[in-house]
Formats: structure tokens, C-alpha cells, sequence
């Protein structure tokens, strides 16, 4: 498959992992969510994945209470391009990750939600990096002011690092 285009339908929804290795893939709603105390996985190790009009929702209506079991995104590879931002958390007591670890993200903030400790809530939300490359988008914000990566209790970067390419919007 060179291409493929979802839509009105969700990509990723209590499956154990979706991944996106080659090709492209367009999609219009994005939610990983967990059940049963099974990890579940958005992986994307090649290829280009494209996310229009909707948010990416990590942890949402998950139900697992097991340390580090809980919706992650993972990126090793390919090149993300995400229509808005990432919500890590949507529920209360989820565990949500967000890993860029290769490749390009493009897309606006990545922040914990509802389910986060930062607004009050009881999960655990993570963002880890070590390579890849982090592109924000700005356009939809006039006035350019943006955080890359906020409601975060848990931030980790390995020994690759993160790159951050803000296009001259420094």
C-alpha cells in the first residue's frame, strides 16, 4: 500500500499496536487508548503519517493501574505531520507516553490533559526523547506563542537528545 486515507473512523482504538512502517497514511481521528491492562501502541517507524482537523488522544477511557501500562506513542522513524496538538491523559487515572526517538514530528504542543497531575488529575504522563526531530507549527497561532511541550510532570532525554527546528520562529 503506497497510500491510505481513513476517514471519519478512528486508527488506533483498543488495539495492542498499530504501527506505520511505509507509505502514507491520512487519517482524520486519532485516539490510543488501552484495555484490559494491556499496553497500546502507535508506532510509527516509517513512512508518513497525517493527522487532519483533530487532536491525537493518548490515555483516554483507559482503565490500567499497572506502572508504566497505558497508551503510547511512539516514534522511531518516518515523519509525523500532527493537524493539532497532543493530548496525553484525557481521563482520569490513565498512564500515557509520548516518545520521539527518530524521525520528524511536525505539529503543535504535546501537553498532558485532564487525566495529568498538573491539572489535578491522578495518571502518570510522559514525555521521553533521544533523536528525532521536534518541528512545531505555528500557523495557528498569530501571535506565535506556543509551548512545545507543557503539563509534563515527567520529561526525559536520552543521550541522542532532541532537535528542535523552529522554521525561523525562535
Amino acid at each position: 500500500i503506497k497510500s491510505m486515507t481513513i476517514e471519519g473512523q478512528k486508527l488506533a482504538d483498543y488495539t495492542n499496536t498499530v504501527e506505520v512502517a511505509a507509505g502514507k497514511v491520512t487519517t482524520h481521528q486519532l485516539a490510543v487508548r488501552t484495555d484490559s491492562g494491556r499496553n497500546t501502541m502507535l508506532l510509527v517507524s516509517g513512512g508518513e503519517l497525517e493527522m487532519v482537523d483533530d487532536q491525537l488522544k493518548a490515555g483516554q477511557n483507559s482503565s490500567s493501574a499497572e506502572g508504566d501500562v497505558g497508551a503510547i506513542f511512539r516514534q522511531t522513524g518516518g515523519w509525523v505531520n500532527m493537524g493539532k496538538e497532543v493530548n496525553l491523559n484525557e481521563t482520569q487515572g490513565t498512564y500515557a507516553t509520548f516518545e520521539l526517538l527518530g524521525g520528524v514530528y511536525c505539529g503543535r504542543n504535546i501537553r498532558g490533559w485532564t487525566g495529568s497531575p498538573y491539572r489535578g488529575g491522578t495518571g502518570k504522563t510522559t514525555f521521553r526523547a533521544d533523536g528525532g526531530t521536534l518541528k512545531p507549527t505555528l500557523s495557528y497561532n498569530s501571535g506565535n506563542n506556543l509551548t512545545l511541550i507543557e503539563l509534563m510532570p515527567e520529561v526525559r532525554l536520552g543521550a541522542k537528545g532532541l532537535t528542535v527546528d523552529t522554521d525561523g520562529h525562535n
